[in-house]
């Protein structure tokens, strides 16, 4: 069998024009990518919405992948094109490569032909694994769209965008001049990005982009310090080796140090941005590319083109130190209003910094991440309630794409300095990041991909070193020295969706520089034929007549290509478009609900959740809007919701209507915590306005399925433990408190649960036992103020008010400013009968606490029973204003406007505590008296009636409605 040679290949063909304008279109669409996906942002609001950094992720995703999806349109009218062209008998080494029995050997002539296909094959074995572990994932739209889709970096769809991406480089890119323009738009972009960081640095932020929080160090368009140091750390030292490629063609002269000076500023300030990230993996990450492409210049280019490329480098760096050390940033800067340091002792730290580091094994927390990704790697644990099929092919396949927040949390260790489970969303190590999601097939195409790309660059640098031109040899060490140093970067690093693109745009350049560089020396860049070359390109008559207009290939050809802009389109406009569109209706939501329009809210977060789906702040913040909307509008019978439906909204149709966004959140992310947290809550909220036992019991399921989720969490333990209690089950609270103290165990927070743990206890009438609780966690705790107030809310609930009032003076004197121990200090007093002792507590209480409601109802109380009525009535309304739906408030101020002889005020406040809460016994009660002093017997009857079947004394009832008819008389 002889080697598949380009004489074997199909003839050669002149490209048509419309193939030309093809190639330059895609050309111009992946220069437009490399420019300005980095660059792209929203305002600061826009998309906060869906992620941390929504505002700056969610354009350059949608971008990246919106761009992408075109040059995958065009490659493919181009494949139908030439291949129409093209269209004859298949070669014969084409029909080999296709039998079974010899396409191993075939493949293996054909890899050994050309090293820059290694490359290529990597890159599809390495999206191979990423749609295997996709289509077998723990969670498939997680893997399939990304965890907070638009805005993702490992998702299924944007792996898919950055190998198309490479795809179209590494097969069209056939030219120096194109190389050359390449290296620019890198070179371009990497000029805006740090020149904005260096303005940020001294205090101009003009799109406002920096956090407060990190005043001292750049974050540019990236969202983030480490992001933008990614991105430089690859654009200085390709732009490094742009300079090298430019200065290497001039000679001597004005020109050429024209040329260095301009040079000169484009390195220094990539270089100082760099500094100002105050990122230290992309520092060394950069210092070791710059290094590698020194050396690597010398050895196979020899000192003059070296000491040439040395001289702009050097004086960058010079200039550099200048600006650092003797151009200070203001103090206060201007960006954040944040007090800022001089940026050579905010270097300094970071470098001293980095040796304690070292040496305790912290590397800023990375240590413990990457030894809890090993736990996941080797373990592979999983929530019990979902089924992870295929769990033997776990180690193998992984968890699926970003799924590593959530199985993180399933062995996340607790905190140092408060027991709490930590959270990450990326391993800070690419190949231990891979392992988890992808597995070990994912991390063997990872390292595939390096591979092949180092063993591309030195098998043409070592082995075909004489046959390439200067500018060949040039260009593949500056290659193989960036890729190094980004390698390096990302051992602890994060890689996002801009320095993913760059690494994925330098992989192509590696694939197709052989063919460039030689095409470069022997045609001239393809350009648009005169018109006597096309005709005289044109196939004869002769041919044209063996060739139908429609024949059959070439409608196939024609369905694919409709079929592709279909699917490409849709993919576009859904999994794009919409998300931007999103996030501009939610920054709308969000202003609505600053503006205290929390109808409007609720419909603006609708409408994003009907375009993005699976995006889950988007739920998270419309349950936060709705808890408000219920917390300060107590829903009346004749309003009207505005919304899809119209007609009375009572409670329940909110809560209902609530309960389905939760159950969609769920199931668009249904390993996420806060998800089944809070569709457990608007359950239990529901089943107690529909009194609905199955919805009882959903929500207790999904309350342990969230433990599931987070199994190490104190806080979710005792959360849990409280609903139990709530819902009258104390003996399962149990259970849970008790490994909750086992993790907090000999701290202080370890009091929420002895405190939950007494009043289970108490519940089930074990009193003794709540109190030696209580005891035990005195005499730990005895200088805590809560520990006190716990066990005195146990003595009140006893009715044992002295000793109550006693723990209540002691929590006082720990905490003076403690407005629960004053409140239930006043209480106590209250029912010993101590009305002047009361009502101070309960002035102290709303003196510490201006909108606590239930200390201005006791207030209202006390000055009731001291029979200051007036102060009551304003008492009263003051609970009312901070909470609308306070039905004991409206209740208090019912009977007092009744005893103050106000009947129909009094019916009036009645009837709205009746309608906030339609079990409330002594509403219908006092309602029954009022009717009853207006002459209202029937509707006095019916009061009373369902009073006494909501628990009131019947016989109490009827005395005092006879009491008042005859008084009446």
């Amino acid at each position: 069998m002889t080697a598949i040679t380009q004489s074997q290949e199909s003839p050669t063909f002149a490209p048509s024009v419309s193939v030309i304008w093809l190639n330059r279109a895609l050309e111009t669409l992946w220069l437009v990518t490399i420019l300005l996906v980095p660059l792209a942002f929203l305002g600061r609001s826009y998309g906060e919405g869906s992620s941390i950094i929504g505002s700056f992720e969610l354009p350059k995703i949608a971008l990246l992948r919106t761009l992408v999806g075109v040059m995958a349109v065009l490659w493919v009218m181009e494949w139908a094109l030439q291949h129409h062209s093209d269209s004859g008998a298949r070669p014969r080494g084409e029909r080999t490569l296709l039998q079974a029995k010899t396409w191993l050997p075939v493949l293996a002539i054909w890899l050994k032909a050309q090293p820059r296909r290694w490359l290529l094959v990597a890159a599809l074995l390495y999206l191979g694994s990423t749609v295997l572990s996709t289509i077998l994932s723990g969670s498939f739209r997680v893997s399939l769209w990304g965890e907070v889709p638009g805005q993702d970096s490992y998702s299924a769809y944007t792996v898919t965008a950055y190998v198309l991406l490479f795809g179209v480089i590494a097969t069209h890119l056939r030219t120096m001049p194109q190389l050359l323009r390449l290296f620019g738009a890198i070179t371009a972009m990497g000029i805006l990005v740090a020149g904005y960081a260096v303005l940020q640095h001294y205090g101009h932020d003009f799109f406002d982009l920096m956090e407060p929080l990190g005043a001292e160090r750049t974050s540019s368009t990236m969202g983030g310090p480490i992001f933008a140091g990614s991105v430089l750390a690859m654009t200085l030292p390709i732009s490094f080796l742009a300079a090298t490629l430019t200065l290497s063609g001039l000679a001597s002269g004005i020109k050429q140090w024209w040329h260095t000076g301009l040079w000169t500023l484009i390195l220094a300030v990539q270089m100082t941005a760099l500094i100002f990230t105050l990122s230290r993996g992309p520092w060394f990450g950069a210092v070791f590319a710059l290094a590698a492409l020194l050396v690597l210049m010398l050895v196979f280019l020899g000192w003059r083109p070296l000491a040439r490329a040395v001289v702009p480098l050097a004086i960058a760096g010079i200039l550099t130190s200048i600006i650092i050390l003797v151009v200070a940033a203001p103090e206060e800067n201007r960006a954040t209003g944040v007090t800022v340091r001089p940026a050579g002792s905010a270097v300094a730290e970071r470098v001293i910094g980095l040796t304690p580091q070292l040496a305790t094994g912290g590397l800023s927390g990375r240590i413990g991440i990457w030894q809890t990704s090993w736990d996941l790697i080797t373990q592979r644990p999983w929530a019990g309630f979902d089924s992870l099929n295929l769990s033997f092919l776990r180690p193998i396949i992984g968890y699926g794409p970003e799924l590593f927040r959530y199985s993180y949390l399933l062995e996340s260790p607790a905190g140092r300095s408060n027991l709490l489970p930590s959270e990450a969303s990326h391993a800070h190590n690419y190949f231990i990041h891979q392992t988890v999601e992808a597995g070990y097939l994912g991390l063997l195409a990872s390292v595939g991909v390096f591979v092949a790309f180092f063993l591309a660059g030195g098998y043409q640098l070592i082995r075909k070193v004489d046959e390439h031109f200067p500018v060949h040899k040039l260009v593949l060490v500056g290659l193989l020295a960036v890729l190094a140093g980004r390698l390096l970067e990302q051992m602890v690093g994060v890689a996002r969706v801009s320095d993913l693109m760059v690494t994925w745009v330098l992989l192509a350049v590696m694939a197709a520089i052989p063919i460039a560089t030689e095409q470069s020396h022997a045609i001239n860049e393809p350009n648009v034929p005169r018109r006597s070359e096309q005709r005289s390109r044109r196939p004869s008559r002769q041919l044209q007549s063996r060739t139908p207009i429609l024949e059959p290939m070439l409608l196939w050809r024609i369905v694919a290509v409709v079929v592709v802009v279909a699917i490409v389109g849709s993919l576009i406009w859904v999994k794009n478009v919409n998300y931007v569109r999103a996030a501009f209706i939610a920054d709308n939501g969000a202003e609505q609900s600053r503006n205290g329009d929390l109808r409007g809210a609720l419909s603006s977060f609708d409408q994003s959740i009907d375009l993005a789906p699976d995006v889950s702040s988007y739920y998270l913040t419309r349950e936060q809007i709705y808890q408000s909307y219920r917390a300060n509008n107590a829903p009346s019978k004749d309003e009207t919701f505005v919304g899809e439906e119209t007609g009375p909204i009572a409670e329940e149709i909110m809560a209902d209507r609530a309960y389905s966004r939760n159950v969609q959140w769920v199931e668009q992310r249904p390993l996420f915590l806060r998800a089944h947290l809070t569709l457990a809550d608007s359950s239990l909220e529901l089943a107690r306005l529909k009194d609905d036992s199955n919805l009882q019991q959903q929500a207790i399921a999904l309350y342990e399925e969230s433990l599931e989720l987070l199994p190490e969490s104190f806080e979710l333990l005792d959360y849990i433990a409280g609903v139990y209690l709530q819902l009258g089950q104390p003996s399962e609270a149990l259970p849970h408190l008790e490994a909750s103290l086992a993790v907090t165990k000999g701290t202080e927070n370890m009091i929420t649960a002895l405190r939950l743990q007494s009043t289970a206890y108490l519940a089930m009438g074990q009193n003794e036992r709540s109190i030696e609780i209580h005891d035990q966690a005195v005499s730990d705790f005895p200088g805590d103020a809560d520990v006190y107030f716990g066990r005195g809310t146990t003595y009140s609930q006893l009715s044992q008010h002295q000793k109550a009032i006693a723990d209540y003076d002691q929590a006082i004197q720990l905490r003076p400013d403690f407005p629960d121990a004053f409140f239930m200090r006043g209480s106590s007093y209250y029912d010993l009968g101590q009305h002047n002792e009361a009502l101070a507590d309960f002035k102290q209480a709303t003196l510490l606490k201006p909108e606590f409601s239930l200390a201005f109802n006791n207030r209202g109380l006390a000055n009731a029973q001291l029979g200051q009525l007036d102060q009551a009535i304003a008492d009263f309304s003051e609970a009312i204003r901070f909470d609308p739906g306070l039905a004991i408030a409206y209740n208090n101020r019912g009977f007092t406007f009744r005893d103050l002889g106000l009947l129909q005020q009094a019916i009036d406040d009645l009837d709205t505590a009746i309608s906030l809460d339609p079990q409330f016994q002594m509403a219908f009660y006092n309602r029954a008296l009022a009717n009853t002093l207006l002459g209202r017997d029937s509707a006095a009857e019916q009061d009373a009636q369902r009073s006494v079947e909501l628990g009131f004394d019947p016989n109490l009832v009827a005395q005092a409605l006879d009491s008042l008819k005859t008084s009446r008389k």
